[in-house]
């Protein structure tokens, strides 16, 4: 097959009408051929900006794009090159024009095996690295659209969305990149061209002890100049206050300690826990029965203040005041049977908690929490230390009276018990406490042991406290709480008619020092 010599390119090319018939001669195939090739190259010219972009392909959508395509920058190379095709037979006269709609894949080379023209480059299997936020984002080809033959001359088929001539040129996007704030709990997103969210401001919260220091009375009457027991100037530490420090009308009768502090102990015996009573219930309570006791004064308790503190004290000691008096009524015992060692006579009273019983020597569960020793200490030690209460309409005067004091009847067994439990250790000696009775008041000096850590004597470990009989009295109340209806009601009303008896021995004669501070 002859072709003939190829045009020069220098030489304007004339372009024939293509819509009349197809020519036949082979001149007339050969300018064809020349006339759609150059159509085709000024074309690519016009979109050669938008096609040089597309000659490197980009990693897009997770895959690589896999072929590479050659651009002939001149004519003349695209029709020496096309010529050449021809003189070697490998393109057949009316193919050329028609390879713009022929679609190759692997399958269909089948010149795969010969030697590959020098303006080819094989299919580029590798992905290009780029960073994200630079490339050029495309669709996802198939890999039959993705490969094109080694000897076609086409830039891409007409159905390649990339190429096709109709479609706009893409506009690389470069997206900006979004900051993070990362924190253990949450992942925040903004965006970089927004405005920056309001600072968060800390929230001040006020604590709970100035929280707890501002009487109710204070708060619902806001800016109102309310009377209060303890201006702040006059705030002490909490045992540095005495009755001197109070009001001066308070101070103007003796309501404080006939009326105030006998209904403050009535109530403290009734609390669900006789040794631990919290300050924001006792500040609350307190503030009830001042405003019954003292109704003439409009004064607002605040908290650690005179009233607050003094209450505190008064109830410490009246807890105190049991252990002590069960020292002396234990001690009286034993005086009366001075033919038996007090330590021994002790141990056979503690034994199967035997002192428990109105009669020891038989014991019975209907007589449990009624010896003498329980029922003598609770009229001294509570019964007339409630003398002279006040009705507070807020209580329940008549469960306070009496089925509220199951407590106090709890807290009186364990006095007892820890009194003899000393006298059986021989911690407490009978003659030393029985020596001082020569004197107006009979006092209690407890054993002292060396605290290694510190390097002084202190008598804790023999102290009536929280610490070594809280624990004991919850049991003994869980087990009173067993009882009978009216029980207790009857075993308070046997303790009453037991210290109407008791001439002997006055609470106001006792002076102990288990309340002393450790040396």
């Amino acid at each position: 097959m002859s072709v003939p010599e190829p045009v020069n390119p220098t030489h304007g090319l004339v372009i024939p009408d293509l819509s009349g018939a197809v020519p036949t001669s082979a001149e007339a195939r050969a300018k064809h051929r020349i006339a759609v090739l150059e159509e085709e190259l000024e074309t690519m010219r016009q979109e050669r900006g938008m096609k040089q972009r597309k000659t490197t392909y980009y990693v897009a959508q997770g895959r690589a794009m896999r072929r590479m395509v050659v651009l002939y920058t001149g004519l003349e190379d695209l029709v020496t090159e096309n010529d050449h095709r021809y003189k070697e037979g490998l393109v057949d006269d009316m193919e050329a024009p028609n390879l713009k709609s022929s679609q190759y894949n692997d399958s269909d080379l089948e010149f795969s095996q010969e030697p590959r023209a020098p303006f080819t480059q094989a299919p580029n299997l590798k992905s290009s690295k780029c960073k994200a936020n630079d490339i050029l984002v495309l669709d996802e080809v198939s890999d039959d659209e993705s490969m094109v033959s080694d000897w076609s001359m086409e830039v891409e088929g007409v159905n390649d969305p990339i190429v096709e001539l109709s479609q706009p040129e893409p506009i690389a996007v470069k997206k900006e990149k979004v900051s993070r704030t990362t924190t253990s709990m949450s992942v925040t997103t903004s965006v970089a061209d927004s405005q920056l969210p309001a600072q968060k401001k800390a929230k001040i919260e006020p604590s709970a002890a100035s929280i707890r220091s501002i009487p109710a009375k204070l708060k619902l009457k806001g800016q109102q100049n309310v009377p209060v027991d303890t201006t702040p100037e006059h705030m002490k530490a909490r045992g540095a206050y005495r009755t001197v420090d109070l009001p001066a009308a308070m101070q103007a009768d003796q309501r404080w300690t006939k009326k105030y502090l006998p209904t403050i102990m009535l109530w403290a015996g009734s609390y669900e826990d006789i040794w631990v009573i919290p300050d924001d219930v006792l500040l609350h309570h307190a503030q009830l029965i001042f405003d019954t006791v003292y109704k003439d004064l409009n004064i607002v308790l605040v908290h650690n203040g005179v009233v607050h503190s003094l209450t505190a004290q008064r109830i410490s000691e009246w807890r105190s005041n049991f252990g002590s008096t069960a020292i002396v009524i234990i001690m009286d015992f034993m005086t009366r049977n001075a033919d038996c060692a007090p330590s021994n006579l002790a141990a056979s009273l503690v034994d199967e908690w035997a002192f428990l019983y109105e009669n020891p020597g038989s014991p019975s569960p209907l007589t449990a929490y009624r010896s003498p020793f329980i029922l003598q200490l609770l009229g001294m030690a509570h019964l007339n230390a409630i003398k002279g209460y006040v009705e507070v309409p807020s209580f329940n005067m008549h469960e306070l009276v009496m089925s509220g004091m199951s407590g106090v009847l709890a807290l009186s067994a364990v006095a007892i018990e820890c009194a003899l439990k000393m006298i059986k250790k021989k911690e407490l000696k009978v003659q030393d406490v029985l020596s001082s009775a020569s004197h107006s008041k009979v006092t209690i000096k407890l054993l002292k042991v060396l605290n290694k850590l510190t390097g002084k004597e202190t008598n804790v470990p023999f102290l009536f406290s929280a610490t070594l009989w809280s624990k004991p009295t919850k049991a003994f109340i869980k087990s009173i709480l067993r009882k009978p209806a009216g029980y207790v009601e009857a075993t308070i009303e046997m303790a009453r008619t037991t210290v109407n008896d008791v001439t002997d021995t006055p609470s106001n004669m006792l002076d102990d020092e288990e309340s002393d501070k450790d040396e």
